[in-house]
């Protein structure tokens, strides 16, 4: 699958499928190997638009100099990882990279802000309109804008928040600070750990 996922991404020739791509073959590949190829794909998301994909690739590959021994780069790594991570309001995936980089031994304040504070004041307001029990329909016509215009920020809320869907807006909502990018009762660093 990974050699077909290259094929592909070498026919599209962006830098962020090349570096997905790279970051594919970089979590499979063993030691010195894997290390190469996941420093390919951190160059070449680098280079891309896309944010958090370079976010994940920094993290994974300060894991994986870790796992090495070689700490000094690993926390090179998960610190550019937990600012774009918090930049982006990819707040699990932060956290998951801020306490890796403490266990690496680098130093680095607590993420302070909590997830609302990543949300625009449109956003605020279709997700506590939606968790309200609105319908998409009903919010967008509350607020004079369309169905799809309420489906893009509903799709922004639930990536800033980490919550999957309206089931879990409401408790979010209600906490009011959220410590390390963790929802209350539920981690999400497993999802990064391999």
């Amino acid at each position: 699958m990974v050699a077909h996922g290259t094929e592909l991404a070498q026919r599209w020739g962006t830098p962020r499928a090349l570096g997905l791509a790279a970051l594919a073959r970089g979590v499979i590949a063993p030691g010195g190997t894997g290390i190469e190829t996941l420093t390919e794909a951190v160059a070449a998301l680098a280079d891309s638009p896309a944010r958090v994909e370079h976010a994940k690739a920094e993290f994974i590959l300060g894991r994986a100099l870790l796992k090495t021994g070689d700490q000094r780069g690993a926390r090179e790594h998960l610190r550019t990882a937990t600012d774009l991570a918090q930049r982006c309001g990819a707040l699990a995936l932060g956290g998951s990279a801020r306490r890796l980089l403490v266990t690496a031994g680098g130093r680095m304040r607590k993420m302070s802000a909590s997830p609302l504070d990543m949300l625009t004041g449109m956003e605020r307001r279709v997700a506590g309109l939606a968790a309200a029990g609105a319908s998409n329909r009903a919010i967008a016509e509350a607020l004079f804008v369309t169905v799809r215009t309420i489906e893009t920020h509903l799709t922004g809320v639930y990536r800033k928040l980490g919550v999957s869907g309206r089931t879990e807006l409401g408790s979010v909502l209600r906490t009011p600070d959220i410590p390390d990018g963790q929802r209350p009762g539920r981690t999400s660093e497993s999802r990064w750990r391999r």
